[in-house]
C-alpha cells in the first residue's frame, strides 16, 4: 500500500506520466499526414437526441445532444517521426488558422498550475508555443497542497500575477462566484483571437464543455451561462476487473450494483477457498477524507436516483434515495475493500498502484488509469483486466466528470496574449501531439480520442473493452460534475466523507450518520449566509 503523502503523490504522478509516455514510444506507431491530420474528416459527426425510459433524477438528463464518435477502426501500426520533424508539422497546421498569432509578440504570460501529467505533457511544446508567437511562458508549478493555498489567496488580492490558472468545475464554482475570473466568450467569438472553423470547438467531448458553463449563482445547474474555462484533460470513471479470475471462477461483469455486491462476496469466498484473501481483497476504492465522495461514489448515487441538494439547497442526504444508495454501497466497501484501518488511507494514486500491482481484483475509478495497468512495463495485470461501463440502479446509471480545464483570472494584464495559449494549448494538433507522445490521457477532444494514432495505442486495452467502455460512457453516461455548484461544495463534501467512515466502521448506522450530516450541512451552509427553509 503506497503512502497517502504529498511526496509519494508527486512521485506517483511522474510514474504515470512515465508510463504512458512510454506507451507511445514502445507502440511503436509510425506517422504520417495521411494519420492524424488526414484522420480528422473521418469523424463523423452525429448530431442525435435519445430519450431514455428511466430517468435519474432532475440533475441527471437522459436527453442527450452528443457529438458521437465513429466505430473504432484497427489501424496499421506506423513509426513517429522525430521530434524536429513533428514539430515542423504541428507549426505548419497552428499556421493554417486564420489569426495573428504575433499579435502579441514580446509579452510574457505566466501559468500556475499544479503538479500534474497534463503539465508534464505541455512543457515540452511550450517552446513551440514560444517560437509560434514571441510570447514569453513562464510557469509556476507547486504541489496540490501549495497549489490550493496560494493560488486563491492571490486572486482574491486582485493583483496580476496569473495570466492562466489551472481550474476545474469545484474550483469554478468558488472563483467564478467571487469574481476572479474572466469569462471567455469574447476571446472564442473574436475573429481576430480565434479561427473558430480552424478551432472546431464542437469537437470537444459535450460533458467537458457543460462542466464549463455556468451562470455563477449559486445552485444553478452547469452547462447555463458563459464560458469560464477550456478543458485540457478529463476523466470519468469504469469498472475495471481481472478477466483472469473472473474466467477461471465462472464470473461475470456485474452490471448492477446488486450485482456488484453479490461478485464481491463470490470472490471473497474464492479467495478463501484459494488462500488469496488477506494478500489480495475483492475490490478497491477511494476512502480518504473527501476523496470517498468522487469517483465511485458518484455513480451509485444517480443509480438509486439521489440528489445531493433540493431547488432551495436544503441538503438531501437523509432522503430514501441517499439512504438506499449509501446502504448499498457501504455494504459493498465492508464486503469487499480492506478494513477501515487501511481503507481509510486510500486514495486515487493508491488504487491505480495497487491494482498495478495485482493486489485487488476490481474497481471502479478513473479511465486513464489502463495507461499503466496495460503497460507490461509497468503492470503485473496487463493483459488480465476487462472493463465495463459503471453499474446501475433501479433509476438508471451515470457518473460525473472531473476536466482539469485552463482559465484566465479577471486580474491578469494580458488577457489575449492568454487566450491565444489556451487557443493553442487546446488546439487539436496540439493535443493530439500531447496525447501520443507524452502520455495526456484522457484527451477531452473526439478527434483526438478517435485518431488513428490514438486507436492504435489503446486497442487492445482490455482486449478492446476499454475503447468500447470509454465511448460508451461519454456518449451517454456523463453527467457533468453531479454535485450542486456551491463554492461551499467541498465542506459538504468533507461532512459526507465523515458520516461515510462512521458507518462503515460501524460507528453509527446508515440512517443516523445520514442523519448527521444533514444536520451539519444545513448549520454549515446557514453560517456561510445562506437562508435555508429549514
Amino acid at each position: 500500500m503506497a503512502s497517502s503523502g504529498q511526496e509519494e503523490k508527486s512521485i506517483s504522478r511522474r510514474k504515470f506520466l512515465s508510463t504512458v509516455g512510454g506507451l507511445a514510444a514502445v507502440a511503436a506507431l509510425g506517422w504520417g499526414l495521411a494519420g492524424y491530420f488526414a484522420a480528422f474528416p473521418r469523424i463523423e459527426r452525429i448530431t442525435e437526441t435519445k430519450v431514455k425510459t428511466k430517468t435519474v433524477t432532475s440533475t441527471v438528463t437522459k436527453t442527450i445532444t452528443k457529438t458521437a464518435p465513429t466505430t473504432v477502426v484497427t489501424t496499421p501500426t506506423f513509426k513517429l517521426p522525430s521530434e524536429e520533424e513533428m514539430k515542423r508539422r504541428i507549426r505548419a497546421e497552428l499556421e493554417k488558422a486564420d489569426i495573428n498569432w504575433k499579435k502579441f509578440a514580446g509579452k510574457e504570460i505566466v501559468v500556475s498550475s499544479p503538479t500534474h501529467p497534463f503539465l508534464d505533457a505541455l512543457k515540452p511544446l511550450v517552446p513551440l508555443f514560444e517560437d509560434l508567437t514571441g510570447i514569453k511562458v513562464r510557469i509556476e508549478e507547486l504541489t496540490e497542497a501549495e497549489w490550493n493555498q496560494k493560488v486563491p489567496t492571490v486572486l482574491a488580492s486582485g493583483v496580476p500575477t496569473y495570466d492562466i490558472v489551472f481550474c476545474g468545475p469545484i474550483y469554478l464554482w468558488g472563483w467564478g462566484s467571487a469574481g476572479w475570473l474572466e469569462t471567455l466568450d469574447k476571446y472564442l467569438d473574436n475573429p481576430e483571437l480565434t479561427d473558430k472553423e480552424w478551432y472546431d470547438f464542437d469537437d470537444f467531448l459535450p460533458a467537458t464543455i457543460k462542466v464549463s458553463r455556468w451562470t455563477a449563482k449559486p445552485g444553478a445547474p452547469e452547462g447555463e451561462g458563459p464560458l469560464w474555462m477550456v478543458p485540457i484533460m478529463v476523466e470519468t470513471y469504469l469498472l475495471a476487473y481481472r478477466e483472469d479470475l473472473f474466467k477461471k471462477w465462472g464470473l461475470t461483469a456485474p452490471d448492477t450494483w446488486e450485482d456488484l455486491l453479490e461478485t464481491v462476496k463470490t470472490v471473497k469466498a474464492k479467495m478463501k477457498e484459494e488462500g488469496l484473501y488477506g494478500k489480495m481483497y475483492p475490490l478497491t476504492l477511494r476512502g480518504t477524507r473527501l476523496f470517498i465522495t468522487v469517483a465511485a461514489y458518484t455513480a451509485v448515487l444517480p443509480a438509486y436516483g439521489a440528489r445531493d441538494l433540493d431547488e432551495n439547497l436544503v441538503p438531501l442526504y437523509d432522503s430514501k434515495e441517499w439512504i438506499e444508495a449509501n446502504k448499498i454501497y457501504t455494504e459493498i466497501i465492508k464486503e469487499g475493500c480492506p478494513p477501515p484501518s487501511t481503507f481509510f488511507s486510500i486514495n486515487w494514486y493508491n488504487v491505480l498502484d495497487d491494482m498495478a500491482a495485482g493486489l485487488y481484483a476490481m474497481t471502479i475509478d478513473c479511465d486513464f488509469f489502463a495507461a499503466t495497468w496495460e503497460n507490461p512495463e509497468k503492470s503485473k495485470v496487463a493483459g488480465k483486466l476487462a472493463y465495463t461501463v459503471v453499474p446501475a440502479g433501479p433509476a438508471g446509471r451515470g457518473a460525473r466528470i472531473w476536466a482539469w480545464s485552463l482559465a484566465i483570472p479577471k486580474s491578469s494584464a494580458n488577457k489575449e496574449a492568454a487566450w491565444l495559449f489556451i487557443e493553442w494549448a487546446t488546439s487539436k494538433p496540439v493535443l493530439w501531439w500531447s496525447t501520443v507522445r507524452y502520455g495526456n490521457y484522457m484527451p477531452v477532444r473526439w478527434s483526438v480520442l478517435n485518431s488513428p494514432e490514438v486507436e492504435a495505442i489503446t486497442k487492445d486495452w482490455g482486449h478492446g473493452t476499454w475503447r468500447e467502455a470509454v465511448t460508451e460512457m461519454y456518449a451517454k453516461y456523463t453527467l457533468g460534475s453531479y454535485y450542486t455548484p456551491l463554492p461551499e461544495q467541498i465542506t459538504l463534501l468533507n461532512i459526507i466523507s465523515d458520516a461515510l467512515h462512521d458507518i462503515i466502521a460501524d460507528r453509527k448506522t446508515v440512517e443516523e450518520a445520514l442523519k448527521w450530516a444533514k444536520q451539519e450541512a444545513v448549520r454549515a451552509l446557514k453560517e456561510a449566509g445562506y437562508e435555508l427553509p429549514v
